[in-house]
């Protein structure tokens, strides 16, 4: 099969560590389901054993918003998959369990099931909703499966989904609005978030991660982040903390408003850098703060991973022009992005066009309708 998403997610096995692909929709009906089933049909015809999981609900026959029928999830022979004892299938008679799980959900206990028939099967994926329950999937598919792959969406509830994976696929396409133009520009706001940089100094991001992972080894509710001024003199590779407030709110709103407080506690020495940590999202509220207040100039703003990012794009924008920076602890490998031009619920588009924008936006990011009549075709 003369596959092309398979050949931006291939990942060559150093060790036998499991890798983790997540494709993301910007919105139902963006194609997602259609991008992950071929994906993991080109994976499955070379070989590669499978575990597959859906981060939500997927699969299901009817739409619950469009009440239109859906793309199953094909289950390739061989091919482990998660999901609820209690969806709609006989999953006890025509799959194997491989392992129960202590996950449980309104649609009862999640277990690993696998297709030991000679034929691919559709079914519903369901039951994780939680990075932690995601890990424990991937702990316990570690020596089964080289590749998870995880169909998901970017929205606050599976925000660093793909900040825990190796590789991104995104699916955006004719349902995100009435016109191409709309299409593009809700694409492209959400690609520059995705792809925000890393802080550049290891012993910078050392510091940040250990303030999150102080917390989180003793179980211990997050904080809203930290008002931090870094020290780095001239020659010196090891920047120290000269200033560390911490912000207690775990609100946006609260964190703005305790951030004006705060600002007047710290100093106004340029030799010094301000950052403000974000152990959450950065989000309107907050990003209206720091876009409008002088004091907030020339800051920089320290999240997680990009899917952390809840700005709309006016705010992008001031934020920039008060000179405030945005960067992430985690880059996300954003592999491909897939585009889907039938929208159910109006007007197609032309997928032609929205790839050449999209490219044109974006060239170094491979761009692909799987079902149009190009895919198969060369480079």
């Amino acid at each position: 099969m003369a596959g092309k998403l398979i050949d931006e997610i291939l990942i060559k096995n150093k060790n036998s560590d499991i890798k983790v692909i997540s494709l993301i929709g910007l919105a139902k009906n963006a194609g997602k389901t259609v991008a992950f089933n071929q994906l993991v049909s080109e994976l499955a015809h070379e070989g590669y054993q499978l575990g597959l999981v859906s981060f939500g609900r997927d699969g299901e026959e009817i739409d619950a918003v469009t009440n239109k029928e859906k793309p199953g999830i094909t289950i390739p022979s061989g091919t482990y998959f998660v999901t609820a004892e209690n969806v709609k299938a006989d999953l006890n008679t025509e799959f194997q369990v491989y392992k129960t799980t202590d996950i449980s959900t309104t649609l009862g206990r999640v277990n690993i099931y696998k297709n030991t028939g000679f034929f691919n099967k559709e079914i519903e994926l369901a039951g994780v909703n939680r990075i932690s329950n995601l890990e424990k999937i991937k702990k316990f598919l570690a020596e089964k499966v080289e590749y998870l792959i995880v169909d998901g969406a970017l929205d606050r509830k599976s925000s660093s989904l793909p900040g825990l994976s190796d590789k991104t696929i995104l699916a955006t396409g004719a349902v995100l609005a009435p016109d191409i133009a709309g299409v593009i520009d809700k694409t492209s706001l959400a690609v520059k978030k995705l792809l925000l940089p890393r802080v550049q100094s290891d012993e910078e991001r050392d510091i940040y991660q250990k303030l999150i992972s102080q917390h989180q080894s003793k179980n211990k509710e997050l904080p809203g982040g930290w008002l931090v001024e870094v020290e780095s003199r001239d020659g010196d590779s090891n920047p120290e903390i000269k200033n560390l407030i911490e912000l207690k709110s775990n609100s946006s709103l609260g964190i703005s408003r305790e951030l004006d407080k705060k600002l007047k506690k710290i100093s106004t020495d340029q030799t010094t850098s301000k950052t403000l940590v974000l152990s959450g999202a950065l989000t309107d509220s907050l990003g209206q703060k720091l876009s409008e207040d002088h004091r907030c100039r020339n800051f920089k703003v320290v999240i997680q991973d990009g899917t952390r990012v809840f700005l709309r794009k006016r705010y992008l924008g001031l934020l920039k022009r008060n000179q405030v920076k945005i960067e992430v602890l985690k880059e996300i490998n954003l592999a491909a992005i897939t585009v889907n031009p039938h929208n159910p619920e109006g007007r197609d588009l032309d997928s032609k066009e929205i790839r050449e924008e999209l490219k044109s936006l974006f060239p170094e990011i491979p761009i692909y309708d799987v079902k149009s009549t190009d895919y198969y075709s060369k480079k």
